[in-house]
């Protein structure tokens, strides 16, 4: 396992769903209405050249400001997942919810190299097994989740838009193959999603 040396195991990965750009003053449906918007994005480079890419300004900026700026105008909009969108009310300031499906990030359940070795070989097997079986629990549940989240958003009056993301992923091909191939790792996991996808 190549997280191994760095002290922790991978037993799963988990995800909330894809992440959506919602705005405050109107749908984005294509590269070009997203053209010029503030968008909120996470601190990291490659989210900033994300959403450069897509057409937006990738603006950095802690979670808890988000709603703030939205309101005095200082961002356009911000992404995230539907969950985290309606638990954090930003509905409010940012109605219209447009499914660009751009990212997805993986939670992950991981335990300590140390503590696994120290495991009997009995004790390993039985958490991977559980662990490999709550994959499909969290993705069926995470499923759920998300239909009742977008149904009490609707039901909050945010208008919830279908984006053809073909025009997205062109405008973002050459920073994903630059990601994909910074290294023999991750050229392998990129080819592997391909495959999946």
């Amino acid at each position: 396992a190549s997280t191994e040396s760095a002290g922790f195991r991978c037993l799963a990965a988990y995800s909330l769903g894809p992440r959506n750009v919602y705005s405050r003053d109107g749908a984005i449906t294509t590269p070009e209405e997203l053209s010029g918007k503030k968008i909120r994005v996470m601190q990291s480079d490659t989210m900033i050249q994300m959403m450069n890419a897509m057409g937006g300004v990738g603006t950095p900026m802690s979670q808890g400001d988000v709603y703030s700026a939205i309101q005095t105008k200082t961002l356009d909009g911000a992404e995230n997942n539907i969950i985290t969108y309606v638990d954090l009310k930003q509905y409010e300031v940012a109605p219209y919810y447009n499914e660009t499906g751009h990212l997805m990030i993986p939670d992950e359940l991981v335990i300590s190299a140390d503590v696994m070795n120290a495991m009997s070989q009995e004790d390993q097997e039985a958490l991977k097994k559980v662990a490999a079986k709550s994959v499909d629990t969290a993705f069926k549940l995470c499923g759920e989740l998300r239909e009742k989240y977008y149904k009490q958003a609707k039901d909050l009056g945010v208008t919830v838009t279908k984006v053809d993301i073909a025009p997205f992923q062109k405008n973002c091909q050459t920073l994903i193959d630059n990601v994909a191939n910074r290294s023999e790792t991750t050229k392998n996991i990129y080819a592997k999603l391909k495959e999946i996808k």
